[in-house]
């Protein structure tokens, strides 16, 4: 069950001047990151923590089954697919982070 006031379970913890400054993209993605890292698994409400599970696993799901479609393989060909540490869903090979995202979500689409 959500809680009433959502806005009350960060009041304990006060984000500095940087981390709440930035109207740019960088700085936006800063603030982003630090409430991110500020946030305890506790101060999630079982229903939020249950639907992100629920979207996890469907992501998964949608992308292993994309990966064999041709989407994913056409984009393979046009990228440079140097090894690198990050998995191709669907299948054995690592690839770099960069590439690895864009064919992952690729496939899930």
């Amino acid at each position: 069950m959500a809680r009433s006031d959502p806005q009350d379970r960060h009041t304990h913890r006060e984000l500095s001047v940087g981390e709440r400054a930035g109207t740019t993209a960088s700085g936006l993605a800063a603030f982003f990151g630090a409430r991110v890292a500020a946030l305890r698994w506790e101060d999630l409400p079982p229903e939020a923590v249950q639907w992100a599970k629920v979207g996890i696993l469907d992501t998964v799901g949608v992308t292993l089954a994309g990966s064999g479609e041709d989407a994913p393989r056409i984009l393979a060909h046009a990228l440079d697919l140097a090894p690198g540490p990050s998995l191709v869903f669907g299948s054995a090979n690592r690839i770099g982070a960069l590439a690895a995202a864009y064919s992952n979500g690729t496939a899930s689409h």
